[in-house]
C-alpha cells in the first residue's frame, strides 16, 4: 500500500499504518520519536502509571538529546513494570498494600504518598474497595486492555530500528482504539510530496523574530502562539499557504510540529 501513496491521499488519509510505511526507512530518530510521544499525550489518561508517564517526558528530552543512556536504561526498567499486568490482579494488590501499611508505619514512605489513587483514578478499582469497605474486583477488559495496551506501547517508546517504528510497537498501536491518526503524521513530518523551506531572509527579519517565537514554542509547548507565528512569517515574506494555515489551525499540535522544527532546522 506504502508504494500507492499519492499527494492527495497523504493531505485525506484517516489511517496512520499506510502514511508510516509510506516512510519506512526514512524516519529520523528524533521525529520518530516525537511522533511515539505524542500518540501518547494524546492517550495520556490512559497512562495510569507515573513510570510509564515519566519514560514519555525523558523520550521527548532524549530525542533532542538531553538524556543519558543511564537515564533512559533506568526509565525503561520501571516502564516495565505496569506491563506485568500485576495491578489488575486483586489478591497482588492486596499483599502489595499490606507491605505499603507497614512502609509508611516505618516512617520511610510519608503518609500522603497514596500509590494507588492513580487506579482508582483509571477506574480499576473503587475507592471503597481498596479501603476494604467493599470486596476488592478488578474492572474488567475493556478498562483494562487499553491501559496495558498503552503502557506497552510506552515501554517501547525507544524501539527504532532502521529508520522506522519497530513491527510488533506499531501492533500495540492498532489495538488502542484511540492512537490518532493520520494528523498526527502530517502534524510530526507534513507534506513528504510539497517539503517547507524556510527562506533565510525570514530568520533574519526583525532581528530574528520568527526563530525566537519558533524556539519559545517549542520550548515551553506554548502551542496556543502558532498563530502569532505564522503572523510574524507572513511579515518576513512568507506566502506558504499550508505553513501559515497550519499555525492558525485549531490543532491539536504537538511537540515535533513540522513548521516550527523547519523554522529552527530540526529533522
Amino acid at each position: 500500500m506504502a508504494k500507492l501513496m499519492t499527494e492527495l491521499k497523504w493531505q485525506r488519509r484517516q489511517d496512520w499504518r499506510p502514511m508510516l510505511e509510506f516512510l519506512s526507512g526514512k524516519l529520523s530518530y528524533r521525529k520518530r520519536q516525537l511522533y511515539m510521544c505524542g500518540g501518547l499525550r494524546m492517550n495520556w489518561a490512559l497512562l495510569y502509571d507515573i513510570s510509564s508517564r515519566n519514560i514519555v517526558d525523558l523520550a521527548e528530552r532524549a530525542a533532542d538529546g538531553h538524556a543519558t543512556a543511564e537515564e533512559i536504561k533506568l526509565a525503561a526498567y520501571y516502564a516495565e513494570c505496569p506491563t506485568f499486568g500485576n495491578d489488575f490482579d486483586p489478591a497482588w494488590v492486596r499483599r502489595r498494600m499490606t507491605f505499603e501499611a507497614e512502609f509508611q508505619a516505618s516512617g520511610m514512605r510519608p503518609s500522603h504518598d497514596d500509590p494507588y489513587e492513580h487506579l482508582v483514578q483509571a477506574g480499576v478499582y473503587t475507592r471503597a474497595a481498596l479501603d476494604g469497605k467493599e470486596p476488592l474486583v478488578c474492572a474488567g477488559e475493556e478498562i483494562i486492555r487499553p491501559l496495558r495496551t498503552a503502557a506497552l506501547i510506552a515501554e517501547a517508546v525507544f524501539c527504532v530500528t532502521d529508520g522506522s517504528i519497530m513491527p510488533h510497537l506499531m501492533g500495540h498501536m492498532d489495538n488502542l482504539k484511540h492512537w490518532p491518526g493520520g494528523w498526527l503524521v502530517r502534524e510530526i513530518f507534513g507534506n513528504p510530496f510539497r517539503p517547507f523551506v524556510v527562506e533565510s531572509a525570514w530568520l533574519a527579519w526583525d532581528g530574528g523574530t520568527v526563530s525566537h517565537l519558533a524556539r519559545g514554542i517549542y520550548d515551553e509547548s506554548a502551542f496556543d502562539r502558532l498563530p502569532v507565528l505564522a503572523d510574524a512569517l507572513e511579515d518576513a515574506g512568507c506566502d506558504d499557504r499550508a505553513a501559515l494555515d497550519h499555525c492558525r489551525s485549531a490543532g491539536p499540535h504537538v511537540k515535533g510540529c513540522w513548521v516550527v522544527d523547519a523554522v529552527l532546522g530540526l529533522k
